[in-house]
């Protein structure tokens, strides 16, 4: 009997409910699908070729290790950049030098160029793909994309997958605020202090505003151990 239902199921989402009309036009929707998946990763693949960060010195990768040093020096020879230091980019948004470097300045570097890949033509791609989703589930009976792919798979429905998220918020939170905790004590933070040797944090500037923020919801920054904005753990002072 399973073997039966998956078979049916398989026929079902390839078309066999609709008329033949609907059928051409989901044989078009598949190929192209197939299509922009195909251009989406020949896209990235040039993109992340392409964004390699050159630098012009070994001060720049303070913190890598020495072979990782040699491998940027080898990768500048390997690429024409004679002199010079490539970091290449790995597939995933978050590179791992970005948790060794040194130099805040290259950091932000490396992390601009990792996230900005293919943005130009994935960009279009991407809501092109979102629109032909669409419309395929539409087509086959579902109310949206996330309905047609949950429906073949162990939840069944996007309503059993927001159950489940939502049970998930309470426990995250908390995890998150112990590990801001973590950090904080790690930092030499305290409720009103700052750590030694930096200077006193202050708002990162934004949009006047008369209504009372949420809960965490200011922002800090300070100029010599932290270059971006970090949201206020509880317990921190305001003043």
């Amino acid at each position: 009997m399973r073997v039966l239902e998956r078979y049916h199921a398989q026929f079902v989402r390839a078309g066999a409910r609709l008329d033949q009309d609907q059928q051409a036009r989901l044989r078009e929707l598949n190929a192209e699908l197939a299509s922009a998946a195909t251009a989406f990763e020949q896209n990235l693949f040039a993109a992340t070729r392409d964004a390699a960060l050159v630098l012009d010195s070994a001060e720049e990768l303070a913190g890598l290790s020495p072979e990782a040093v040699a491998a940027a020096a080898e990768d500048g020879r390997a690429l024409g950049h004679d002199g010079k230091y490539v970091i290449n980019l790995k597939n995933f948004s978050n590179q791992t030098q970005l948790a060794e470097l040194d130099d805040p300045a290259v950091r932000r570097r490396l992390l601009a160029v990792s996230l900005a890949r293919g943005t130009g033509t994935n960009g279009p791609l991407a809501a092109r793909t979102a629109s032909l989703r669409a419309e395929r589930a539409a087509l086959l009976g579902f109310a949206s994309h996330a309905a047609y792919e949950v429906a073949d798979q162990t939840a069944g429905t996007t309503e059993a997958v927001e159950s489940m998220l939502g049970r998930l918020v309470g426990p995250a939170v908390a995890n998150a605020r112990r590990e801001a905790a973590a950090l904080a004590e790690a930092a030499g933070w305290t409720a009103s202090r700052p750590p030694t040797g930096s200077t006193t944090p202050r708002r990162s500037a934004g949009p006047a505003s008369t209504s009372t923020p949420p809960p965490c919801a200011r922002t800090w920054s300070w100029s010599r151990s932290c270059t971006t904005a970090c949201s206020t753990p509880p317990g921190w002072s305001t003043a």
